[in-house]
């Protein structure tokens, strides 16, 4: 059958009239939070009325209670004036009481009253005052073994509870409130690259933000970004926009910067601010955090200095592109850092940081002397050619057309051809690269058109393949590196993998083995696979061990090179009474254990038994226990004073945690961590005994002291031991909160008393079962949660149900308790067949009968409703409207059809076959007998509409009676009217207003059909043309009828029967007719109509309709 839209209304003779009013839409969303109160929470003592206070509700409200313990209950007694429970928050507005009676209390007597005022109260005494504004009215009570609840009528913000007269014993309250859920604010970070949205109801979501150039900035003017974050919450979107401003490009004062001679030199440069689309050649630098949401354009000699604690970030590849891209054949890129090293270029996102799309014939290249390239996803380095002599280079793959040279700096990348280049020469530095395959153009460090050299440096390339050779005639060549390992070395030939050409130009011995191996060419696979070479029978970590151990107490050893252990090296030990510094010097120390945890805890970088001072902004990296302390144990004293410690790890052993530090409490008197200065512990990790990998950092039985101001840059990322433990001494004016964060996805860090505090909370896990894969995390504090509308899809032919926490199921809007304990809650989405929830009454338009399907979007695309009644066509397909009770089916009655019951059939596809279902039979009749008989339910405004509507529905049936239709029983007004008294009521508005007299006569009529309208006919004098008609102002089109001039005034709602509508001729007449003046000339009693007792009757009852309408 073909589908259609739902009529507007089913013809029949003299339908009902449009009304404005809808009893049960709101223009808010409402809603209704419930809060109990109950044994054995809040209860006081046994015998003992103690005074308590409840704060952690569904709804916000505070509750201040004096009660008693009895049994398994909480008593209440009105002979102790003092006794009850009151509000001195408020919840929003009170709906409902709900008691659980103690089973004990048999005494008949007993009632609970409920006071209600629009204010605070002070405490439960208040109850027993004499002054009514401070004990409020009583609003409502119930009594024992007759009463459970008592709905409460009126606005009451706040309530008591309190004994009538004598003890109470009950089990349970539960107050129901009404809350108008809105945005009471938007927060935004400082940078607009995140916002939360607070409402009204508590909630707290984190925003999507998009974010957008909307004028770019340039040396001349200013630019602007526009940001946009978007939150979906129980069914609707909120949208908050903000706008930045692009700063327009500067000269700065003098930067420094350390040049490629180590010295510190002076530039003066341009500032960046973000907005740049281009870079010309000249010196630039970047303060601050800014931020890129499209890539930077680079032509000739740039040179950019990243200032210390700044941060260059590019997000994603918008506007095609992302990073500084060095397209034009002539760009010469120069990276540049200061003294700490700690400015960075930075990516969140799997987007290139420095980019070409120019031929390998092109003499564009980058040069880093210093800062840091980094990626949280897997960044992409790719010029035509690239330096490094300086810097950092942390989870960013090279992908270069030319040569790649590395002098020095530290290098940790990855992917299956973590370095690759036409040729890579190695003279310095850490390079840590893996993940490479044993397959074409994928090891770790590969090349496409040339050789490896390795003439220094700590080397490490894993994976696969650690060395893949673009071609047999292709070398690696080997001359005195500090530390070499590679998994293997293979060369490309025919288009296949083989075994490469390695040629040693100094003698080197593997550090396992001590065997030398002398000058000269070999076979990869039978020396190099999985070996590791060092230049003499002892590593370099081994000296650095032997020195520490001869060094006086009160000496500091700085070091001149990085350190990286070797296979046979245990970790660095500071002896029981030794005094000694460790100056870093910029320099790293790495354990080297990338692969496999050490038993024993001896795979840390330094265990630390006498008192140690590390300094010098070095980093200390690669550490690997089994269980716990992965970059430094501390048995003693040490001092953290300018020291990054990061990429360490422990296992899962009893202890586990503390992967970048772990302070034991067993062996010394005086264990103690002292930080200042530059302090940062981050980017540690903890591999549990599941495989899965979580943050640890700190983690300490002992004292964390704050011993001098710490720079804006520390970050110290603490494990915690304990709930709720704070972890820092004297921290006020040396540090702030910004330098600490939690491991630990359930506790936060907050300020307490001067000392950083771990805060516990509940992480709640929303999870989509047989839905989708998605899950919903929820941070909370509190002991429970208000059930959220479902933010999943629903599997197919399914809807939404409920959530299901442990062994009960909850509805959206009810409070989830998930307890005290810290951890992952879970609760999880649970799926039904699609039912219909529930019906309503209609009054938009004309009076209809709106029945409400709970089912999903997915599903509503094939889903129509029929309805089944008398008078109603079946085989009409009626199309539902999304609404918060669910979706909305409307059938529109006449007056014949109040009292007819209708039945609708909802009808949707499911596993490719065609479902329906019933639901109840109902009619408007039954929804006016049910508004009567529960008149709480209503306003008083909204009580008089139904009345009325009853009334008409009655008397229009006695005047129309119609055959096959079930007659109305309900009315309001028996015997029907006083058709005196509403023709008293009512003015008459009908009448012809003669400015220039060119209306010759004029006459109207009130027609009853789908909506009311009037008709209005006239005649113009003779030798009058008609110019213009209008009505209310508007412009209208009369047509020509019998002679006359016709104009209809159709669709008048019932609350604008009473509205006088002015038509006006040429511009000069005035007919004024109005509805309900037309009903006045119906019952007046010197016109005939009036002897018609059953016309008069519907047409009084019409009136009181329309009255009862507008007044609404």
């Amino acid at each position: 059958m073909r589908r259609i839209k739902a009529p507007i209304s089913l013809v029949l003779s003299l339908l009902m009239v449009v009304s404005a009013f809808n009893a049960l839409t709101v223009d808010a969303t409402i809603i209704a939070p419930r809060d109990t109160i109950g044994y054995p929470d809040q209860t006081g003592r046994a015998g003992s009325y103690d005074d308590w206070t409840k704060m952690d509700t569904s709804s916000g409200a505070v509750y201040y209670g004096n009660t008693c313990k009895t049994g398994e209950a909480i008593q209440m007694n009105s002979r102790d004036e003092f006794s009850g429970i009151v509000t001195t928050v408020s919840g929003g507005k009170v709906k409902k009481i709900t008691v659980e009676w103690k089973e004990d209390d048999q005494n008949e007597d007993h009632v609970l009253d409920i006071y209600g005022k629009n204010s605070s109260y002070l405490s439960p005494a208040d109850l027993y005052s004499d002054d009514v504004e401070t004990s409020g009215i009583v609003i409502g009570s119930v009594a024992y073994n007759s009463q459970t609840e008592c709905s409460i009528s009126g606005n009451f913000t706040d309530i008591g509870l309190r004994s009538e007269n004598g003890p109470l014993l009950i089990t349970s309250i539960t107050v129901t409130w009404e809350q108008t859920l809105g945005v009471d604010r938007w927060d935004w970070a400082d940078d607009f690259r995140s916002a939360t949205v607070y409402f009204t109801d508590g909630t707290r979501r984190n925003a999507s933000v998009n974010t957008a150039v909307t004028t770019p900035a340039t040396y001349s003017s200013v630019g602007e970004y526009t940001h946009t974050a978007t939150v979906s919450y129980l069914g609707d979107n909120y949208t908050d926009v903000r706008t930045s401003v692009i700063p327009k490009l500067v000269d700065a004062d003098s930067v420094t910067y350390i040049a490629a001679d180590g010295s510190e030199q002076t530039a003066e440069v341009k500032l960046l601010h973000g907005g740049e689309q281009s870079l010309e050649a000249g010196w630039y630098a970047v303060r601050g955090d800014i931020t890129y949401y499209r890539k930077v354009e680079l032509s000739g000699n740039v040179n950019l200095i990243l200032c210390d604690g700044a941060t260059v970030t590019f997000m994603s590849n918008y506007y095609g592109g992302s990073g500084f891209s060095t397209r034009s054949g002539d760009a010469h890129f120069n990276i540049f850092g200061q003294t700490g090293n700690t400015g960075k270029i930075y990516t969140p996102d799997a987007c290139p940081i420095i980019s070409s799309s120019v031929s390998s014939s092109a003499r564009n290249y980058v040069v880093m002397y210093g800062g840091t390239l980094a990626s949280a996803g897997s960044g992409m380095v790719n010029p035509s050619s690239f330096t490094m002599n300086g810097g950092v280079v942390d989870n960013v793959h090279f992908d270069v057309s030319r040569d790649i040279v590395f002098n020095g700096g530290n290098v940790n990348t990855n992917g299956k051809a973590a370095v690759r280049a036409n040729a890579v020469t190695i003279n310095g530095g850490v390079i840590n690269a893996r993940g490479g395959m044993n397959a074409v153009s994928s090891g770790s460090i590969c090349t496409t058109g040339g050789d490896v050299t390795i003439n220094g440096g700590n080397v490490t390339a894993t994976g696969g393949c650690g060395i893949m050779l673009g071609g047999a005639g292709y070398k690696v060549i080997i001359k005195q590196p500090d530390y070499l390992y590679v998994s293997s070395i293979r060369a490309v030939k025919d288009n296949d993998v083989n075994v490469a050409t390695v040629v040693l130009t100094d003698e080197l011995y593997d550090a396992v083995s001590r065997t030398p191996y002398a000058e000269g060419t070999y076979d990869s696979s039978t020396v190099f696979d999985n070996r590791t070479l060092i230049p003499g029978p002892t590593s370099r970590w081994s000296q650095l061990q032997a020195e520490i151990n001869e060094a006086p107490n009160g000496s500091t050893i700085t070091l001149d090179r990085n350190y990286t252990a070797i296979h046979s090296d245990s970790c660095l030990m500071v002896p029981v009474g030794k005094t000694i510094t460790l100056d870093l010097n910029g320099y790293t120390l790495d354990r080297g254990l990338g692969k496999a945890a050490v038993a024993a805890h001896l795979g840390n970088v330094i265990t630390n038994n006498g008192t140690l001072k590390i300094t010098g902004n070095g980093t200390i990296t690669g550490g690997y226990n089994n269980s716990h302390g992965g970059g430094i144990i501390n048995n003693s004293r040490i001092l953290l004073d300018g020291v990054t410690i990061t990429g360490n790890r422990v296992g899962s052993g009893d202890l586990n945690g503390g992967a970048g530090v772990f302070s034991n409490d067993v062996l010394y008197s005086e264990r103690v961590i002292r930080i200042r200065g530059y302090v940062r512990v981050t980017g540690n990790t903890c591999v549990r005994k599941d495989g899965s990998v979580t943050a640890s950092n700190v983690k300490f039985r002992t004292p964390l002291d704050v011993v001098g101001e710490l720079s804006a840059d520390t970050m110290i990322s603490v494990d915690p031991y304990s709930r709720d433990q704070g972890f820092t001494t004297g921290l006020s004016g040396r540090g702030t909160l910004l330098n600490f964060e939690s491991d630990e996805e359930w506790y936060d860090v907050v300020y307490y008393y001067n000392e950083a505090r771990l805060e516990s909370y509940r992480l709640v896990v929303f999870e989509a079962d047989n839905g989708t894969d998605e899950t919903y995390r929820v941070k909370l504090k509190s002991n429970a949660y208000t059930a959220p509308e479902c933010m999943f899809d629903a599997p197919e032919g399914k809807v939404f149900a409920g959530w299901q926490f442990e062994n009960n199921v909850y509805s959206v809007g009810s409070s989830i308790p998930v307890g005290s304990d810290v951890g992952t809650k879970t609760v999880t989405a649970q799926w039904d067949d699609p039912s219909f929830v529930g019906h309503s009454l209609q009054l938009k338009g004309q009076v209809g009968l709106s029945f409400y399907v709970n089912a999903s979007e997915a599903m509503m695309e094939d889903a129509y409703v029929t309805f089944d009644g008398k008078g109603i066509d079946s085989g009409v397909h009626y199309e539902g409207t999304k609404t918060a009770r669910g979706y909305e089916f409307t059938v529109f009655v006449a007056s014949c059809q109040m009292a007819d019951r209708i039945t609708p059939t909802f009808h949707y596809c499911a596993g490719g076959d065609d479902k329906s279902f019933a639901g109840e039979a109902y009619s408007v009749e039954d929804y006016i007998s049910y508004a009567k008989t529960r008149p709480d339910g209503f306003t008083a405004a909204e009580c008089a509409v139904i009345d009325a509507l009853a009334d008409y529905g009655y008397y229009s049936q006695a005047y129309m009676p119609a055959a096959g239709h079930t007659g109305m029983t309900v009315k309001t007004t028996e015997g029907g009217f006083d058709t005196a008294a509403v023709f008293r009521k009512v003015s008459d508005n009908n009448h012809v207003v003669s400015k220039d007299s060119v209306v010759f006569m004029f006459g109207y009529r009130m027609t009853l059909d789908p909506a009311v309208s009037m008709t209005v006919r006239f005649s113009l004098m003779q030798g009058v043309k008609l110019q213009s008609v209008t009505v209310n102002g508007t412009a209208v089109m009369p047509v020509e009828q019998d002679g006359y001039y016709v104009v209809n005034i159709e669709d008048i709602r019932a609350s604008r029967l009473t509205d006088a509508y002015d038509v006006v001729v040429n511009g000069k007449d005035s007919i004024c007719v109005s509805p309900v003046s037309y009903i006045r000339t119906m019952i007046d009693p010197a016109s005939g109509t009036a002897t018609d007792n059953d016309l008069s009757n519907m047409l009084c009852a019409l009136y009181y309709y329309a009255d009862a309408c507008r007044n609404k």
